[in-house]
């Protein structure tokens, strides 16, 4: 399914009227994967197929996946659509956001107006998975973020590991392996590639900035300043590119690339 898309200013999604914080937990009815890329032709099968086998992974929810194409000039979109089975649809929308933060934005928009078509208009039990086109989920990826969903969290950074292929050298992995701080159960870090939040938290806080780089930093700042409830475990993990050449200035490849600049390597 493609549609084209125009940069969106505002979330339009209606939420539930409901005092902030009182809901109960209860498993997700509805999950929206949102999938922001630009130039991806080389990495976004792997993206697409590794979320299909988290979808499958899970039972008894509506999962709708969008990958939001911000520009792309190769063949991302070709490959979305070569990709799209009517069992297991990936939704492409098409626009010029020239951010991560616009195309993730807009990714989600369109997700949860699909979930609300199919009567899914609670957003308390509605979650929102967001990953990046670089980027392999773990099989249990979506059965993880829902777990927390119905342990009574808002809100989940998960963990990310680096791909091994061509672009991983030794050092590199070295590098990042030193720097990338773990505590026996928990991280310091917030991840676009690996994040978690309920609809309504996420639309109270208005959601991914339209800013070119960090919004999942200003988002999990805003979910935690307005008091929602947060959690950055160890399971919930995937796998992103090692390049050190990516697609948004001081975004994770910049970091790898400073990580080794660091060192010398």
């Amino acid at each position: 399914m493609t549609v084209i898309a125009q940069p969106q200013p505002s979330i339009r999604v209606r939420t539930t009227a409901v005092a902030k914080h009182c809901e109960p937990a209860g498993l997700p009815t509805a999950v929206v994967v949102a999938v922001p890329a630009r130039n991806e032709q080389d990495h976004i099968e792997a993206c697409v197929r590794s979320i299909r086998t988290a979808v499958a992974n899970v039972r008894d929810v509506m999962v709708v996946a969008v990958v939001a194409s911000d520009g792309s000039t190769d063949d991302t979109e070709g490959v979305i659509n070569r990709l799209h089975r009517p069992w297991a649809p990936v939704h492409l929308i098409r626009g010029r956001w020239q951010s991560a933060g616009g195309a993730r934005r807009a990714a989600i928009v369109h997700g949860l107006t699909v979930a609300t078509h199919a009567g899914h208009v609670d957003t308390h039990a509605v979650w929102i998975a967001t990953t990046d086109a670089d980027t392999i989920v773990a099989p249990d990826w979506l059965a993880a973020h829902i777990a927390y969903a119905e342990a009574g969290f808002d809100a989940v950074a998960g963990t990310v590991d680096l791909i091994r292929d061509d672009d991983l050298t030794n050092p590199l992995l070295t590098a990042f392996t030193e720097s990338y701080t773990i505590d026996a159960d928990s991280h310091p870090h917030v991840h676009g590639a690996n994040m978690g939040v309920r609809a309504d938290a996420y639309l109270a806080a208005d959601g991914f900035p339209h800013i070119d780089v960090a919004e999942d930093h200003a988002l999990w700042n805003e979910l935690r300043r307005q008091n929602y409830r947060t959690i950055s475990p160890l399971n919930v993990r995937v796998s992103t590119s090692a390049r050190r050449s990516g697609r948004a200035v001081g975004g994770f490849a910049d970091t790898m690339a400073g990580i080794l600049g660091r060192r010398g390597a």
